[in-house]
């Protein structure tokens, strides 16, 4: 990765803790809901997120998708799931696409994701057009010991079907 493009990174994930971690309403919160995907639907694979993934807490996992209409639309989703072995995981987060600026992300509100299911947080979707999406980037938190973890990951650009 280039310097630049590492830095640039390391800047927008800077802004999305201190937006999270501050409160700062700078964002659109949206609450987590059920996710039912189709061909519409392009994911990466499952992350584990590096604070709750031992082989003593089973697996909190978590993964960027990008869903996309006919008419031109791309929306960013972050997918959790709580494979683990306890009943209850304490998650917030972000969405955004990185050409978007910091405060045009999407928060994903605190939540408690119950063992075994999965939740999505949708960004909102953004006319593109033609062509290919931009790339999504996602932020999650989950509150081990007492103490919120990031972890973060992306997905590049997808073929739009139009």
């Amino acid at each position: 990765m280039r310097t630049s493009t590492r830095l640039a990174a390391l800047a927008v994930s800077a802004a999305a803790a201190i937006t999270l971690n501050s409160g700062t309403a700078a964002a659109a919160t949206v609450n987590w809901k059920e996710v039912n995907t189709n061909s519409n639907w392009h994911c990466s694979a499952w992350e584990r997120h590096w604070a709750a993934s031992g082989p003593d807490e089973g697996n909190y996992n978590f993964k960027p998708c990008i869903v996309v209409n006919s008419s031109g639309g791309a929306q960013g989703v972050l997918v959790v799931q709580n494979a683990s072995i306890y009943q209850k995981m304490l998650v917030k987060g972000a969405v955004r696409f990185p050409s978007s600026d910091a405060a045009g992300q999407t928060l994903c509100a605190e939540s408690v994701i119950n063992n075994p299911f999965t939740r999505g947080c949708f960004g909102p979707t953004k006319n593109v057009g033609c062509g290919y999406s931009p790339g999504v980037e996602v932020y999650v938190y989950v509150k081990v010991d007492g103490e919120w973890k990031e972890d973060s990951y992306a997905i590049a650009s997808v073929p739009m079907p139009c």
